[in-house]
């Protein structure tokens, strides 16, 4: 074996979304064009590109690549009429969110949130989606939930879970949500189709980037708008009233 030799799809194969080899550097720009795509494609992950040592000093009249295009697969007709109506039948609706957005995204998800007085939670590391200082940003779902948060999803009767894949973290050890039934009627949007029912039955799942639900969501009015505004508030303030902090008598 060569000094430090490994099997790299071996190795890699089971933490990685593609883990390959490019045994001739002709093959290096068509081997990296796939490896971007897989890695951005569905429920974003990892890919390993191993490079033989030959491979690294090889020459190559190979031309690079062009950019890629990822393929984004959009709602689908019938999911702006479908959400809205399960939206509207709620008494006490949660949004959950997580993944990446753009800035058209996550100002759509402000715009549809506020316009409808829905409470926000952000998902684990995902505080930033949603700027806290709006009257829908209720918290988040990470290390360390604070009671309220924990009774807003206990108590909610639909969950609209944004790029969240409700794992353990969110769900405290898959110990507020029933699994596979949950309490709450479930939506559940994510670009991978492998996660919305992995663990929670949706009541609507769809394979999508969330953020291209919101925009086509956006300037739609909820039926149960006007009735959400009290608790979403009520969840805000309790939210804000736990980051205060206690005195610290001593010496520093």
């Amino acid at each position: 074996d060569a000094f430090q030799e490994i099997d790299y799809r071996a190795a890699f194969g089971p933490i990685a979304k593609w883990a390959t080899e490019i045994g001739h550097a002709d093959r290096v720009p068509e081997t990296i064009a796939r490896a971007f795509s897989v890695a951005q494609s569905g429920r974003p992950g990892p890919v390993v590109v191993a490079l033989p040592e030959d491979v690294l000093t090889a020459p190559t009249g190979a031309a690079p690549g062009p950019s890629v295009c990822v393929p984004r697969p959009g709602p689908g007709a019938g999911a702006r009429e479908a959400v809205a109506r399960l939206l509207g039948q709620a008494r006490a609706p949660l949004v959950i969110a997580a993944g990446r957005w753009s800035e058209a995204g996550r100002a759509a998800l402000r715009r549809f949130a506020e316009t409808n007085h829905l409470p926000v939670l952000a998902d684990f590391r995902c505080q930033d989606l949603l700027d806290n200082d709006s009257p829908s940003y209720v918290g988040d779902a990470g290390l360390g939930k604070t009671p309220g948060v924990r009774a807003l999803i206990r108590e909610a009767d639909l969950l609209l879970a944004l790029g969240s894949e409700l794992g353990e973290i969110t769900t405290d050890g898959y110990g507020l949500l029933a699994s596979p039934q949950p309490a709450q009627r479930l939506i559940h949007v994510h670009p991978g189709p492998e996660v919305p029912n992995k663990v929670f039955s949706a009541e609507l799942a769809l394979a999508c980037h969330p953020e291209d639900l919101l925009l086509a969501l956006d300037g739609i009015a909820l039926d149960g708008r006007t009735g959400w505004a009290a608790r979403t508030a009520a969840a805000r303030a309790d939210w804000i009233a736990s980051l205060a902090v206690p005195p610290q008598p001593g010496a520093l």
